[in-house]
């Protein structure tokens, strides 16, 4: 299984009601693909609450294999999520996609 995070810094017009509408309408789509998307095992959308730093929000998605990462990265559904409501406003992207381990004893 591979968790794939990403922490985006976006600059949205309008005021603070707009830009929350905007970003709560990015959750719920990003939050209904795995529905879309065969190879999407999950996918959370997290705002930031801290107003000292940048970042905007973080995505959380776990998929089975790289594969399955590219499937869903390259998915039509994503791709216009990202075009139409990401992409515009985007000024930061940071990215890492790791491997869930089953917990081992110490």
């Amino acid at each position: 299984m591979i968790r794939h995070c990403v922490v985006f810094t976006l600059q949205l017009p309008g005021s603070a009601e707009e830009q929350q509408a905007h970003l709560e309408k990015i959750k719920s789509l990003l939050e209904n693909l795995p529905e879309q998307i065969l190879e999407l095992e999950s996918m959370e959308v997290f705002f930031n609450c801290n107003p000292s730093e940048e970042s905007t929000f973080m995505l959380q998605a776990d998929v089975e294999d790289l594969e399955a990462l590219s499937a869903y990265a390259t998915h039509p559904d994503h791709v216009q999520i990202v075009n139409d409501l990401i992409k515009p406003y985007k000024v930061g992207r940071t990215c890492i996609d790791y491997k869930l381990h089953d917990h081992y004893p110490h």
